[in-house]
C-alpha cells in the first residue's frame, strides 16, 4: 500500500511528491513504512530519495 502526498520538501518553492510505503514489518510486530520524495525540476522530478523508515503506528 502507498499513500502520496505532496509538498515543499526540500524549500525551494516548487511543488514535491511524497510517498509513505508500507515496507513490511519489524522483529517486534511492528508494521514499518518508508518516506519517499520525488523533489521538482524545472523539467520534471529527481529520482526518488528515502528519507525516513520506521513506525507510524
Amino acid at each position: 500500500m502507498s499513500l502520496p502526498t505532496s509538498g515543499d520538501y526540500d524549500k525551494d518553492g516548487k511543488d514535491d511528491l511524497g510517498v509513505l510505503y508500507e515496507g513490511g514489518t519489524a522483529a517486534d510486530g511492528r508494521r514499518l513504512d518508508s518516506l519517499f520524495t520525488f523533489t521538482s525540476t524545472a523539467t520534471g522530478v529527481k529520482a526518488p530519495v528515502k528519507n525516513w523508515t520506521g513506525s507510524v503506528v
